[in-house]
């Protein structure tokens, strides 16, 4: 139905301004709510309340951030920086080993692709777990969302963090038999190992899963998105090493590297880029 702008009547007329008597039939719902299931830097409400395995709604990072905290701090960081002739002529960073807690960038990637309402449901602070990714206590969290009837879609975040792929895998075949009972869920899942060809990869995954039923609740997607989220780190914890004129000189701390971090500071960011587990939306 239509109402007349009636500052916008130009000539003299007859017309029609149409009142609806009744709201819409049909009311505007999400139809996709995702449940993300990992650890977290932190669970604790503005009420102090604990939210371990607790599945909470939340509507953006902000409010991820203030009840979970952030990202953990990378302590693998390793920055190299080339002079030549007194000037600064390279500075690259690399982190050799990436943390498995993932959470906040998998719900970053959410939030800036589009996304609306989700659950976190926290099994444990990273700072506890310290990067070991525990298959029973995820299977904890799988367990506490099976009582809430918004979320639609399951994921693991770090499920790729899990030492044993036969681990990871039974704990999706769990995700995909609760889908299955309870029909109004589905579950996404990563691919446990990417090998160096997709064809490799795909015939190794098809050997690993060994699971055959209910297999229309769940989706596998490969491969890992690489973006360009930088690394959350104290400059403390990242190593220097000093090429000049093609001499290497010892490693040593950020903050101890005087001049040269100012004057490298802004290349040592935009080179220290996180590889995300991501997902296509």
């Amino acid at each position: 139905m239509s109402t007349i702008n009636e500052s916008a009547i130009k000539t003299p007329g007859v017309y029609i301004n149409e009142i609806p008597s009744f709201p819409p039939s049909v009311a505007q719902v999400a139809t996709a709510i995702p449940a993300f299931i990992g650890y977290t830097a932190d669970a604790t409400n503005s009420d102090g309340e604990d939210l371990n395995l607790k599945p909470t709604k939340i509507f953006s990072l902000l409010e991820y951030e203030q009840n979970f905290g952030k990202a953990e701090d990378e302590a693998g960081i390793q920055v190299d920086v080339n002079i030549v002739d007194g000037k600064i002529t390279s500075a690259k960073a690399t982190n050799a080993s990436p943390s498995n807690h993932n959470m906040y960038y998998a719900l970053r990637h959410f939030f800036d692709n589009g996304g609306g309402q989700c659950y976190i449901v926290s099994v444990g602070k990273t700072s506890v777990a310290a990067g070991t990714i525990d298959d029973g206590e995820l299977l904890n969290g799988l367990n506490a969302l099976e009582a809430y009837d918004e979320p639609t879609i399951i994921l693991f975040p770090e499920g790729q963090g899990i030492a044993d792929k036969a681990d990871y895998y039974a704990l999706i075949g769990s995700a995909i038999d609760q889908c299955a009972e309870l029909q109004d869920r589905f579950t996404l899942m990563d691919i446990h190992t990417q090998e160096s060809t997709t064809t490799t990869t795909m015939t190794n995954f098809r050997s690993d899963f060994g699971k055959t039923d209910n297999l229309n609740y769940a989706a596998a997607y490969y491969p890992n998105l690489i973006t360009t989220y930088a690394y959350q780190y104290k400059d403390s914890d990242v190593d220097v090493v000093i090429t000049t004129d093609g001499a290497a000189a010892a490693g040593r701390g950020c903050r101890d590297r005087g001049r040269v971090r100012r004057r490298c500071a802004r290349r040592c960011r935009d080179s220290c880029r996180r590889r995300s587990r991501g997902r296509r939306s």
